[in-house]
């Protein structure tokens, strides 16, 4: 083979082939895999073939294949190998259960770490797979007093580009997330899409299937491979022409491969901003729109770059802002920036990774302490035969191996156990991307977690529990004579201590978190968001829209309709007068607009005043939420005068309403102004009485004043749920957890009753002989260990206060942590530890004295 070659199969696993593959069957073994190396580099790549040659060469280091190993005493270790394999398959069988609870407490730990890995892994994957990823910077725009904006003016990406030579590209992006009709191929679709430039292309990795972005001009198009596929089908779309809303024609530049699953970009196609260069938007400083993305060069500080520039000075002169300031946000941490909403829908929470992280450390050694205890009381069966072995010459070396070999077919089974249950709950573990668990088995850092696992699971649970045969005589081993020294029995009790102090978190921990989720589900928002839907709107829709309002209105079950932009509050604005001003600092507001049915519709309470009714003063009214009453210092509003940025005189406040969460409860409720207007979303508010009937007519009704619209409504609570669906199915997962540990420990504690049991057979035949009960006996086994789940209750409290009141801040809205959470979950520990004593003492307490003592 040519050392050579840049596409060679590792050399690591090369080495390993020869070390322990027979010399009689190496050198055609080796040229099969080289061929099939050399295939799988043609078809698949260099990678896919490094991968799939890795797994061949694993799959081989099987007995039937191994080379005959030779120590210094010519021992047949290949013999002795084979001959622990039997004997472990045959104690495999004779004690079933205890294999049973060994494997399944062992698969449930690994399933649940590998699991937590793997989501994890995915959750810090994104964006990542761009080459530029390390210089590649969203710009964020920073003022005293506002919400830091990751929405920047439009010709933001241009100016940094011609002024900075640290940065050597930039782009504009802006998502279409409200989605636009195209039309092709007689079809009509509604597609989210976005906006960019030629730059674009140039910065981040997406993959063409066809064509490429050179071509990217004002009347060209793009699309994903999904969306051709919904248009054309399985024929090219090069060349094809696709309208947009009715309006628009363009022609496909260009095919883009799917999406990444970890991509925070995602979209069904791209048009370029030159399409709205007639609009003049992307010239205009106050035009207010997009995202900025820059590269800068190679090992350019980011920090640096601000401070030597003042924070892009030039940018804030030219829109007169002295008070404004920037931060660059790495592209890996995009992902998790809560700011993103107006551009990318699938962000993530930080928190939850460390969260989790911690979690799986805690059940990896749960798990791994797991099994020492059920080693540990196992090996109390095998005194006499280990003194055996250490009569007859066997050393620690010896003993190790042969417990290693059943600790690796343990370990094994339990890897394969755990795959099939990340298998069958792959949805759970991936909050429904169940492609994301195929995609990082493939890639050497999860082949390096099994590995590291297995490795870590045969130290724990093998070397450990032989060295406390290390220092004890054959002579102690042969008469099962073992003192039970203060320090074993101390690290036993500190075991049951630890392992169920962890389950004890993470049950009362799961009980504080769906007490919170089921808080959100049941708080009152201020609005009634059930039997309300949101109808999407657009042009064509609102040159008929009084026509639609009517014959909607008209229906039985449809009981208010109002139109307002209440699913679109992103933006703030700042106001510095009004009367009655009693602060120095200017005021932050969240600006909506709506017609006169909106409180109505929406079921909004009335605080004081009036809503708007039609009148001709409407225009130049104001209604408030009490949170913006309260920051102005307005004791009676009605009446008062506000100066808003964009008009030139001061409107009335002629209405106050109940505070309302429009953004869910991990927002705070803010000042929010409403203004008479009639634009965004039509929302209807139905009966509850024959649903079907009725939005089967609201769809009919759509579709005859725009037969050219797919009909797209949102029920308000379903899109309420939306806002927490990434809360409520980690909730759902750290449950899991909770249960499996609890599982786990159970598990351990058996192990240790059984230890117990055997250490102190005779004393239990004695006892019974002189008269003790079966009670006497399950309080004499039971007592010490109650006490142990107890003293782990207590040291378990304030580490779940802590931990979940952390948790806790990321909602605004949040329950308080009561004693009853404690109690619950200390409560169901004692109980399962008390259950899995119960099983195990009293078969101990009726065990016939006279075989306890026949044994001993």
């Amino acid at each position: 083979m040519n050392k050579h070659r840049p596409d060679k199969p590792p050399n690591l696993l090369l080495k390993l082939l020869r070390w322990f593959c027979h010399p009689d069957y190496l050198e055609d073994i080796e040229g099969d895999l080289l061929e099939r190396f050399d295939r799988n580099v043609i078809e698949k790549g260099v990678k896919a073939a490094r991968i799939k040659y890795t797994k061949d060469v694993l799959l081989l280091f099987r007995p039937g294949l191994m080379s005959p190993f030779e120590g210094s005493n010519h021992l047949n270790y290949y013999g002795m190998f084979k001959t622990h394999l039997k004997i472990t398959f045959r104690n495999m069988l004779r004690r079933k259960v205890f294999s049973f609870f060994n494997i399944s407490g062992l698969g449930l730990g690994l399933a649940c770490v590998l699991g937590i890995y793997m989501w994890v892994s995915h959750e810090l994957s994104f964006d990542k797979f761009h080459k530029k990823a390390d210089q590649i910077y969203q710009v964020e725009i920073l003022m005293n007093g506002w919400e830091p904006s990751v929405v920047t003016p439009a010709p933001l990406a241009e100016s940094l580009t011609a002024e900075y030579p640290e940065i050597v590209n930039a782009t504009k992006y802006d998502f279409m997330g409200d989605g636009v009709l195209l039309h092709a191929d007689e079809k009509n679709f509604m597609q989210q899409g976005a906006k960019t430039d030629r730059a674009f292309f140039e910065m981040f990795n997406f993959e063409f299937a066809e064509g490429d972005a050179s071509n990217l001009n004002s009347k060209s198009i793009i699309l994903t491979e999904a969306t051709s596929k919904k248009f054309f089908g399985y024929t090219s779309a090069l060349g094809e022409l696709v309208t947009l809303n009715n309006n628009e024609t363009y022609t496909v530049s260009g095919i883009l491969k799917d999406l990444p699953e970890n991509s925070s970009f995602q979209f069904d196609f791209i048009i370029p901003f030159e399409v709205n260069a007639k609009q003049d938007v992307n010239h205009a400083w106050g035009a207010w729109f997009c995202a900025t993305f820059i590269q800068l060069q190679a090992n350019t500080n980011p920090d640096e770059l601000l401070n030597k520039t003042n924070a892009f000075k030039s940018f804030y002169d030219k829109i007169n802002k002295t008070r404004w300031s920037s931060a660059l946000i790495p592209l890996a941490e995009v992902h998790f920036n809560k700011h993103m909403t107006p551009f990318f829908s699938n962000g993530g929470d930080i928190k939850y990774i460390w969260i989790f992280s911690i979690a799986g450390v805690l059940i990896f050694v749960l798990t791994c302490m797991n099994y020492v205890s059920l080693t540990t009381s196992r090996f109390t069966l095998h005194y006499k035969q280990v003194g055996l072995e250490k009569v007859l010459g066997a050393n620690l070396n010896n003993i190790v191996q042969k417990y290693l070999t059943e600790s690796l077919v343990y370990s094994v089974l339990a890897i394969l156990l755990a795959g099939i249950l990340l298998y069958f709950f792959r949805a759970n573990f991936f909050m429904g991307d169940e492609k994301a668990i195929f995609t990082l088995l493939n890639e050497y850092s999860a082949i390096s977690v099994f590995v590291g696992l297995t490795l870590a699971m045969l130290f724990l649970t093998t070397v450990l529990p032989v060295m406390m045969f290390k220092s004890v005589k054959p002579i102690s081993l042969l008469q099962k004579r073992i003192s039970a020294n203060t320090n074993g029995v101390s690290v036993r009790k500190s075991l049951v201590i630890f392992q169920f102090c962890i389950s004890i978190c993470m049950i009362t921990g799961t009980f504080i978190l769906q007490d919170q989720l089921e808080f959100i589900q049941h708080k009152n928002l201020g609005y009634v968001k059930e039997n309300l839907l949101s109808l999407k709107l657009n042009k064509e829709t609102e040159q008929n829209l009084a026509v639609l309002q009517n014959e909607l209105s008209q229906y039985a079950d449809i009981k208010n309709i109002s139109r307002s932009t209440f699913e679109y509050i992103y933006f703030d604005s700042k106001i510095s007068e009004w009367d009655g001003k009693n602060r120095e600092d200017d005021l932050t507001i969240r600006p909506m607009t709506a017609d006169s049915s909106f409180s109505k519709t929406f079921g909004i309470k009335l605080q004081a005043g009036r809503f708007f009714d039609g009148r001709s003063t409407d225009d130049q009214s104001l209604v408030i939420n009490q949170k913006a009453a309260d920051e102005m210092g307005m004791q009676s509003p009605i009446g008062k005068k506000v100066k808003l940025p964009w008009n030139k005189e001061p409107i009335e406040i002629i209405g106050v309403v109940d505070n309302f969460n429009y953004w869910g409860l991990t927002s705070p409720i803010e000042p929010v102004f409403i203004l008479n207007g009639s634009s965004g979303n039509l929302y209807i508010r139905i009966s509850n009485h024959q649903k079907v009937n009725t939005l089967s007519f609201i769809e009919k009704t759509f579709r005859k004043i725009n037969p050219g619209y797919p009909v797209e409504y949102t029920f308000m609570s379903e899109r309420f749920n939306q806002q927490h669906i990434y809360h409520q199915r980690t909730g759902k997962l750290f449950s899991y957890f909770g249960i499996i540990s609890i599982i786990i420990s159970c598990l351990s504690l058996l192990a240790m009753i059984l230890f117990t049991t055997e250490q102190r057979t005779k004393e239990i035949g004695i006892r019974k002989v002189n008269g003790a009960t079966v009670g006497n006996i399950i309080h004499l086994l039971s007592k010490d260990f109650l006490l142990y789940v107890c003293i782990a209750f207590v040291l378990a409290i304030p580490i779940v206060w802590f931990t979940m009141d952390k948790w806790l801040q990321i909602f605004s809205y949040r329950i308080d942590i009561s004693v009853s959470h404690f109690l619950i979950g200390g409560v169901l520990a004692i109980s399962a530890a008390f259950l899995t004593i119960i099983f195990q003492t009293v078969k101990a307490a009726l065990t016939n004295p006279i075989e306890s003592l026949r044994n001993e």
